[in-house]
């Protein structure tokens, strides 16, 4: 299924209009392009977005939904005393929360 803007996922109706198209451009991508499920490929694609917004200093309001700050680079690290993984920013050496 191809989604527009007057066709988009209920997940994405509060999003800033510009965002929203951001996403909706991506969602169309992962879907055809990589085959993603929907379920996976709707979150995906509207922190994929914010991120895109972020960088181009869009200010992007914060959702109660958000684990991550948008535009900011996180990644997850196998922690090797314990079971689990720790998300650290990018250039740091800290574990971030």
């Amino acid at each position: 299924m191809s989604y527009s803007n007057k066709n988009y996922p209920a997940s994405m109706k509060n999003l800033m209009p510009e965002i929203r198209e951001k996403a909706i451009e991506i969602l169309n991508a992962l879907i055809e392009k990589k085959e993603m499920d929907s379920n996976v490929a709707i979150p995906t694609s509207i922190s994929r977005a914010k991120d895109w917004a972020a960088n181009r200093g869009i200010d992007v309001p914060p959702s109660s939904s958000d684990d991550k700050n948008h535009g900011e680079d996180v990644y997850v690290i196998p922690v090797k005393k314990r079971v689990g993984y720790k998300k650290r920013k990018r250039g740091s050496t800290k574990a971030c929360v």
